[in-house]
């Protein structure tokens, strides 16, 4: 949030640019397996990039509402601010699903 109340500002606004950018050269390629699996593709004109930025607000909006209202939040729903929660277990193994764990709507 503090960057964001700075983005009209040129070198807050790259850094902002340069992380989305980042998390879409990680994500996109994901986006595109997924969807192949079964020999889908995206609806022109729509992209994974598209669904990229749209899962990224998403999560960002999540974690914005959860910081001033968790009950809003399902916490299935939510595992990105989840990890904030301090009692959000790092060291738990991936795709488990224990009532702390924040990856509960995930498949094992």
């Amino acid at each position: 949030m503090v960057l964001w109340a700075q983005h009209d500002q040129e070198p807050v606004a790259g850094l902002l640019r340069g992380m989305y950018q980042a998390l879409q050269d990680d994500f996109i390629p994901l986006y595109e397996q997924v969807v192949s699996l079964d020999g889908r593709r995206f609806r022109p004109p729509f992209t994974a990039r598209h669904l990229a930025v749209a899962l990224t607000a998403l999560t960002e909006g999540f974690t914005l509402r959860w910081s001033v209202d968790p009950d809003a939040v399902p916490t299935d729903l939510a595992g990105v601010p989840r990890m904030a929660d301090e009692d959000y277990d790092v060291g738990e193994p991936r795709g488990t699903c224990s009532p702390q764990s924040s990856t509960s709507w995930l498949p094992t």
